[in-house]
C-alpha cells in the first residue's frame, strides 16, 4: 500500500491541492458563441474563455440541428 501514498505525496508534494476546487478562478472569464466543426451539423456551442484559453465547451440548445 506504499505505492499508493508515494503517488499521492507526488501530486501533492506537500499534503495540500494546488488550487481551491470551490473558489472561483482567477481572472476573467468570456463566454464565445460559435459553431461546432466536428461534423458536417455545425452545432451552435458557447466556449468559456479565460485568460486567452478554452477553458469548457458546452452546447447551445437553441440552435441544435439534431
Amino acid at each position: 500500500m506504499a505505492w499508493i501514498t508515494d503517488g499521492i505525496n507526488r501530486v501533492f508534494s506537500n499534503g495540500t491541492p494546488l488550487h481551491d476546487p470551490i473558489a472561483k478562478p482567477q481572472g476573467e472569464t468570456q463566454v464565445k458563441s460559435t459553431t461546432c466543426y466536428m461534423c458536417a451539423c455545425r452545432c451552435g456551442i458557447h466556449v468559456h474563455v479565460r485568460d486567452g484559453e478554452a477553458r469548457f465547451i458546452e452546447h447551445m440548445l437553441a440552435h441544435s440541428p439534431s
